[in-house]
C-alpha cells in the first residue's frame, strides 16, 4: 500500500452503509480521498458510506487485512468533513450545546 495523501490519525467511531447494512467501526487514520478502518469487514471492491452528521461520503473498500479495511472516497472530504472526523476545534464549533462527535460533552 503506498500513501500519497497526507493521513491524520484519529480515533472516530463511524456508521457505514454496507451491502448487509448498517455497520459501526473505527476510522483510525483519514485524509481528504481516503481512510483505513477497523471493524468494518467487507471485501476489497464492496462498495460503503461513510454516514457523517451532514453528509453521506460513499466510496469502496480497495484492501482489506488483519481485521482493518482501506477505503478511497469517491469525492475528496471538505474541510468541515475532515475536521468533524478528526475531533478539531472547529468541529466543535459546528454544533453547539449538543454533545461533541465523540460523545463526549464540548467544555
Amino acid at each position: 500500500m503506498k500513501h500519497r495523501d497526507h493521513r491524520a490519525l484519529c480515533d472516530y467511531a463511524a456508521r457505514f452503509h454496507t451491502a448487509q447494512g448498517p455497520v459501526w467501526a473505527e476510522i483510525r487514520n483519514v485524509s481528504e480521498f481516503g481512510a483505513r478502518v477497523a471493524g468494518l469487514f467487507e471485501s476489497p471492491g464492496s462498495r460503503v458510506a461513510l454516514v457523517l452528521r451532514m453528509s453521506e461520503i460513499r466510496g469502496r473498500v480497495v484492501w482489506r487485512r488483519a481485521g482493518l479495511v482501506g477505503l478511497r472516497f469517491d469525492r475528496p472530504l471538505s474541510d468541515a468533513e475532515m475536521a468533524m472526523i478528526r475531533g478539531t476545534v472547529e468541529a466543535s464549533r459546528a454544533v453547539r450545546n449538543t454533545a461533541g462527535y465523540h460523545r463526549f460533552r464540548e467544555l
